[in-house]
């Protein structure tokens, strides 16, 4: 596979539609953080006081978080600043995608579908100003994508590394994808792979070192990345769960879907989580039917068109929902048809990455929110079945160019390098 040159995209000529695409993306995010102003969640606060807490020196009070984004979120003070932040970062996921769809597909115009996808998406405007994980995590697993498919693995470790201090969910999954980019991707070998993994291994010890040494002087043994893995697997497998959600407890730790109270008797929160795990697996293992059941639920529940909670079941919410995730995860079905088999060795670390996290998520609890850092990559391969789609239909091309945004922008741009459509290469 020819690997592009970073440094010559600065000087690409399609910066200019880039930017129209960067700016509309922009103009939303800032709408977005004046018209929910008030937007606010539990997990921001614990974020806010983790943060606090690894400044001044002292334990993280809270068991399941991970410290990038309380940090982060210390940095930048926590309001306003912080929203700022993470605006930009969510804009900056723009450009990041732009370039891994030019660098997949060879084409300008699914490139700047994916950007412009992108730019309009709801979710991504709501969580770039909702002060949660879910936009510093994006941008760094987009970066590490970018970075490791053009054969930059410090970087892209690096970056890998940043987003499992962000959220633990790809810990397992990070090596393997050091693997597939080089062994699969870049078709390096397996020494080259070996050492690649070994560069991996050396920045993720680096990294994680800091981490290790807090949580070795709070609990008084090694725990290398949080107590939160009881939480969800109990919360996804236990007698009182019926829609295969959970973890966010009311009063007494009891919610429709668990009750935690039983573990409040274990004060040590090494053994209080694996009390919990214990209870899960036990579980799973007396109810296989049930555990089966449950796997469906979750999986529909994660995939499903709009929210579930009952505080997001309104019309705006709803339809907002289908009209935006309806169309993306169309179109990613679509390109699983007829991009995919064409394009499979490039596109494994993603289909890995969109797995992994499908398969987490079916056995522990599934979510709308869990599927978030998923959705860029549902773009990447979306965008790239919609530009080939149009790239055999002229006449809607030519009406598109005349009567549509998206035309107008990619008007701006080249046309493409010997006539290459989306996922021929």
């Amino acid at each position: 596979m020819e690997i592009t040159n970073l440094g010559s995209m600065k000087d690409d000529e399609s910066w200019r539609a880039l930017g129209v695409i960067v700016l509309i993306g922009l103009v939303l995010r800032i709408s977005a953080l004046v018209g929910l102003s008030s937007l606010e969640f539990p997990d921001t606060s614990a974020y806010l006081i983790a943060g606090a807490e690894i400044f001044s020196g002292s334990h993280v009070s809270n068991n399941i978080y991970m410290p990038l984004f309380p940090i982060w979120a210390h940095i930048l003070g926590g309001g306003i600043f912080l929203k700022l932040g993470d605006v930009a970062l969510s804009t900056a996921s723009i450009i990041l995608i732009y370039y891994i769809v030019r660098h997949l597909s060879h084409s300008v115009i699914a490139a700047a579908l994916a950007a412009l996808m992108m730019a309009l998406y709801p979710h991504f405007v709501f969580f770039s100003v909702a002060r949660l994980s879910e936009t510093l995590y994006i941008f760094l697993t987009c970066a590490a994508f970018l970075m490791l498919f053009h054969r930059r693995f410090g970087l892209g470790s690096l970056l890998l590394v940043l987003s499992i201090l962000t959220r633990p969910t790809t810990d397992y999954l990070a090596p393997l994808l050091i693997v597939i980019f080089s062994f699969v991707v870049l078709q390096e070998g397996w020494r080259k792979s070996i050492l690649r993994l070994a560069t991996y291994a050396l920045i993720y010890g680096a990294l994680l070192a800091p981490w290790w040494a807090h949580n070795y002087t709070k609990y008084g043994e090694f725990v290398r990345l949080s107590l939160g893995d009881g939480t969800v697997l109990y919360s996804g497998n236990n007698p009182l769960n019926k829609s295969g959600g959970g973890v966010a407890w009311a009063k007494k730790d009891i919610s429709d879907d668990m009750d935690m109270s039983q573990f409040d008797s274990i004060k040590n929160p090494i053994k209080r989580n694996q009390a919990m795990k214990d209870a899960a697996f036990d579980y799973i293992s007396d109810n296989p039917g049930r555990f089966v059941e449950l796997v469906g639920l979750k999986l529909i529940r994660l995939w499903r068109l709009w929210p579930y909670a009952e505080e997001y079941k309104k019309p705006h919410i709803i339809v907002a929902s289908i009209v935006s995730y309806g169309p993306v995860l169309v179109l990613f079905v679509l390109s699983l048809f007829t991009v995919l088999p064409r394009a499979l060795r490039r596109l494994s670390p993603i289909i890995a990455f969109i797995g992994y996290l499908t398969a987490v998520h079916m056995v522990t609890i599934g979510s709308v929110r869990y599927r978030i850092p998923m959705e860029p990559f549902l773009i990447v391969m979306g965008a790239m079945a919609l530009a080939a789609q149009l790239e055999r239909m002229p006449a809607v091309t030519r009406l598109l160019r005349r009567t549509g945004l998206l035309m107008a922008i990619v008007d701006t741009l080249p046309k493409e390098a010997g006539g290459e459509r989306p996922g021929s290469r």
